[in-house]
């Protein structure tokens, strides 16, 4: 081998290892990351249902003081119920469908129902930190 080859492969191989090493480590810092915001967004989401649904009853309350029919409420009840429950889901859908690729493995529900017990326990592994 000629002088000073040695030495280069292993400095080549020194770069080679760094690279994948600071690679796999980025990946790392990024999953955790995601699924820190992942937690926030879902968390974030989870209140402006709860507020949604208190202004829905606030609504309907106004509209039984306005002397409104039992029967028109009751339909707009439904309406509203079927709306909240689309937006949910689509809102949900959204999340899984614009997430990054290489993260969707951090994605571990399909549904608003499993999104909001996703979030639950993942409080837990937050707060454990």
């Amino acid at each position: 081998m000629p002088d000073g080859m040695n030495e280069f492969l292993w400095f080549a191989l020194g770069v080679f290892s760094y690279r994948i090493v600071t690679g796999i480590l980025q990946y790392g810092q990024l999953a955790v990351l995601f699924e820190e915001q992942l937690y926030h967004m879902l968390k974030i989401l989870d209140i402006l249902s709860e507020d949604l649904d208190n202004a829905l009853k606030m609504k309907y309350s106004i509209m039984k003081d306005m002397n409104t029919s039992d029967e028109e409420i009751k339909d707009i009840r439904e309406i509203d119920k079927e709306s909240f429950k689309i937006w949910r889901e689509m809102t949900i859908s959204r999340i899984i469908t614009h997430w990054p690729r290489l993260y969707k493995k951090l994605l571990q529900f399909n549904n608003w129902r499993e999104a909001m017990n996703y979030a639950r326990n993942s409080k837990k592994k937050v707060v454990a930190k």
